[in-house]
Parts: structure tokens; C-alpha cells; sequence
């Protein structure tokens, strides 16, 4: 009645854009996901165009795409993760997806992906697909931790003459 209050009929970003107030389903943040911007739950998509600081959490039903690189953080997904870069976990990282993990290189975290999960190199890390993990590109790598796909595993080098146990 007295006009100072606006609804809408789905969750997003409400964003105020050229004059409007629009709600979006895809959340950007502008740089680095740091304690500035702080853990992140959304109903919908994220895309985030810098790196995403150890210790976050970032969930969505929808997809994830990071342009920088992931340190130490967890990333949940209902659908893709799409890391531009890759995910330095420190041994605490870890990627949970519905859909497919894309992603330059693995390194000492955990992925769980309902789908494929496809990189340039996996290193030190725990990776389980519900379809396939394709290791190719310039390194095409796995090395050192535990890899486990219920249909395939293709990569040009697996394990190490470091004798680096890779299962």
C-alpha cells in the first residue's frame, strides 16, 4: 500500500541495472572471493572473475565458474564447476558437483563429481567420478593419490618414477 517494498516471484541477485531492479540467477562477484565478500550460498549460478581465498565456502544449485585459482576452499555445485585456472587445496580443498569438474590442474584436494571430471594434470589429490576422468592437455598427468571412475580413466602419464603411490 505504501509502495516501499518490492517482491519477487524467484530468488537471485537483485540487481539495480540502467534504472531497473532486476533479479538474476547468476551471482558475479568482481574479483577476488576474499573475507570481503565471504562465503557464498546461492540458489542459482555463480561466476567469480578472480581467485577464491583459502577457508570459503561456496555453494550453488546451479553451475560455478572461477577464472583464478581455488586455494584451500570448498566449492559446492548442483550443476558444472568450471575452474578456469585450477585448485591448489592444501590438503583441505575439496569440489562436490552434479555435473561435470573442468578444471587446468588438481592438486592436493578432494573432487567428487556425479559426471566427468576433465584436466590438464591431477596431483597428490582424492578424485572420484561418476562417469569418467580424462587427463590430458600439455601435462596430462595423474600423479600420487587415489583416482576412482565407474566408467574410465584416461590420462598420458600415470603415477611417477618418484615411485609417488598413485591407486
Amino acid at each position: 500500500e505504501e509502495k516501499t517494498a518490492m517482491y519477487a516471484k524467484c530468488s537471485g541477485m537483485v540487481e539495480f541495472v540502467s534504472g531497473c531492479l532486476t533479479v538474476s540467477n547468476v551471482y558475479t562477484v568482481k574479483g577476488d572471493c576474499d573475507m570481503g565478500v565471504g562465503n557464498i550460498d546461492f540458489e542459482g549460478s555463480v561466476v567469480i572473475s578472480g581467485n577464491v581465498i583459502s577457508g570459503l565456502v561456496i555453494k550453488a544449485t546451479g553451475s560455478i565458474t572461477i577464472y583464478g585459482v581455488v586455494e584451500g576452499s570448498e566449492i559446492i555445485s548442483g550443476g558444472d564447476i568450471d575452474l578456469k585456472r585450477g585448485i591448489q587445496g592444501m590438503d583441505k580443498g575439496k569440489l562436490v558437483s552434479g555435473g561435470t569438474v573442468y578444471a587446468q590442474f588438481i592438486e592436493r584436494a578432494t573432487v567428487i563429481s556425479g559426471s566427468d571430471v576433465i584436466a590438464d594434470s591431477i596431483i597428490h589429490s582424492r578424485v572420484e567420478a561418476g562417469a569418467s576422468i580424462k587427463v590430458s592437455g600439455k601435462r596430462g598427468n595423474i600423479m600420487g593419490g587415489n583416482v576412482k571412475a565407474t566408467s574410465e580413466i584416461t590420462a598420458r602419464v600415470i603415477g611417477s618414477v618418484m615411485n609417488t603411490l598413485t591407486e
